[in-house]
């Protein structure tokens, strides 16, 4: 802050950088009524947050913005701007020279043009089309009410409801809950898993391959592990889109172990990365961590 309110006195500066001092909701609102895009520059990954941007897209303005934080996951394409590529650089300089030249360009190449470009009856039609996607696409998912509803639906009531389970029947449960996970922290230590599945090569987007898994369980039972498949796509280093797909019970092999299979997708291009763990499992489990007990395969 010190930084930007030395530049905004600077005499080659003047009118050009301005410093707002004891910003409120007040002045962000007079802000908010008074611009046309919504420019955003952090240095990614350090995004710190992503309200007044928010706030902008809620009241029509077009954001334009590093792909990082709220923008990476708000920005579809057709609703704003987005300077750079999400990507790792060697050094800073690269970085800064690189998402300068992207936010020139669009500028020059985009946002000049869709503002002024007016039809007949003096209307940006196009500009006002993005506003539109704007306040369409970002309204609904960064709001307080989304917040509060998912707050009600994912943590409140499922908390209301695992505690009356967990009260019932003078605490049944809770007795049985924690009688398992002694005895799975003490039989944990034997499990071991193994699994098999492509592992080089090419493949076609939509073509399902073939997991197996092996598990050894000790003296647990199948019902107490569940095993997944654990899949995303690599872009630079960075892992995208990550999901989970249960694996199903094939029976046991000769030696005793549980037998698991699953068959997996890609659903777009890119390096298909994917591993293979056995978590506990009790229906009784707020959630599948919660042990802090878990076992991957090894690298296949």
């Amino acid at each position: 802050i010190r930084k930007v309110y030395k530049l905004s006195r600077e005499p080659e500066f003047e009118g050009r950088i301005v410093f707002l001092e004891d910003y409120d909701i007040d002045m962000a609102r007079h802000l908010v009524a008074g611009v046309d895009v919504w420019l955003n520059t952090p240095i990614r990954p350090h995004e710190a947050s992503g309200t007044s941007g928010q706030k902008a897209s809620l009241n029509g303005v077009p954001n334009c913005s590093i792909l990082d934080g709220w923008w990476q996951e708000g920005y579809n394409g057709g609703n704003g701007w987005a300077i750079g590529e999400v990507r790792e650089y060697a050094d800073a300089e690269t970085r800064d020279e690189t998402d300068a030249l992207a936010l020139y360009d669009i500028i020059e190449r985009q946002i000049v043009p869709a503002y002024y470009d007016r039809g007949l009856d003096g209307v940006p039609h196009h500009w006002v089309a993005i506003m539109k996607d704007a306040i369409a696409s970002l309204a609904w998912r960064f709001s307080m009410r989304r917040m509060l509803k998912e707050y009600t639906t994912q943590l409140y009531i499922p908390a209301r409801l695992a505690g009356r389970r967990i009260d019932a029947a003078t605490f049944a449960l809770a007795r049985d809950l924690a009688a398992w996970k002694r005895r799975v922290a003490a039989a944990w230590p034997a499990v071991t898993l193994e699994a098999e599945g492509p592992r080089d090569g090419a493949l076609a987007v939509g073509r399902p391959i073939t997991i197996e898994a092996y598990v050894q369980p000790g003296s647990l039972a199948s019902d107490d592990v569940s095993v997944e498949v654990v899949a995303a796509v690599d872009e630079d280093g960075t892992l995208q889109r990550l999901r989970t797909v249960p694996m199903r019970l094939l029976g046991t092999d000769a030696t005793g172990r549980y037998h698991y299979q699953a068959e997996l997708a890609s659903e777009t291009n890119g390096s298909f990365v994917y591993g293979v763990r056995v978590l506990p499992h009790h229906s009784g489990q707020i959630n599948q961590f919660e042990l802090g007990l878990g076992r991957w395969a090894a690298p296949f």
